[in-house]
């Protein structure tokens, strides 16, 4: 039997699946979900897999170093040191069965939303957090898009808002999923007006 490895499966929690991303079709080039490249993907170390096309796709990283000289540790925020990866994606669980030396998969659930968050980090001794949400409600998807604005954020007094790169995901997902976009219209105001192939801009801004 082959190994999943012979899939090309990619890991969405590494710099492979940025990558991957490099020389993906926008959502909103195409007329259909369907038009999307479908690629295998994990997201666990245990090997689980699933099927999915990639519906949106934002980057909160910057070409430049934000007021610290480069190698030596930022004293705050910088963007090219600490930065967010965020993508939509339609997707299906599977298990690889490989009967027979061919590629075959079983369903094991129905197609649905993964909401994917990376919180990268080249600076010494800091690890990336992983957020992967599966669920099949739009507004799920929505609620995952904020973020804390200040510093000291707790959930019971602070404020949250959408943050450039994940407003560039959502709205590239709704110009071809029609879920997505009915929320969108329902909370346009809340997601900010940004262009994902706009230049490089402050992630932090409008918040």
């Amino acid at each position: 039997m082959s190994s999943t490895t012979d899939l090309n499966t990619i890991d969405i929690r590494t710099e492979a699946f940025a990558l991957f991303m490099n020389d993906y079709p926008y959502a909103s080039d195409v007329d259909a979900i369907d038009e999307l490249p479908l690629q295998m993907f994990t997201a666990d170390d245990e090997g689980s897999l699933f099927n999915a096309r990639v519906l949106g796709f934002g980057s909160s990283y910057r070409k430049t170093h934000l007021n610290h000289a480069p190698g030596t540790r930022p004293k705050g925020s910088c963007s090219r040191c600490r930065w967010t990866d965020t993508a939509i994606m339609w997707a299906q669980p599977v298990e690889y069965l490989g009967e027979e030396g061919q590629h075959q998969f079983l369903p094991l659930a129905p197609w649905q939303y993964v909401f994917v968050s990376m919180g990268k980090s080249i600076v010494s001794g800091e690890r990336q957090y992983n957020t992967v949400v599966w669920t099949t409600d739009p507004l799920d998807v929505f609620r995952q898009l904020f973020v804390p604005t200040k510093k000291d954020f707790r959930h019971d007094t602070g404020s949250k808002a959408i943050p450039p790169h994940n407003a560039v995901a959502f709205r590239d997902a709704s110009s071809v999923d029609e879920h997505l976009d009915n929320v969108l219209a329902e909370h346009e105001a809340l997601v900010p007006p940004v262009d994902r192939r706009g230049p490089d801009a402050d992630p932090l801004a409008g918040l």
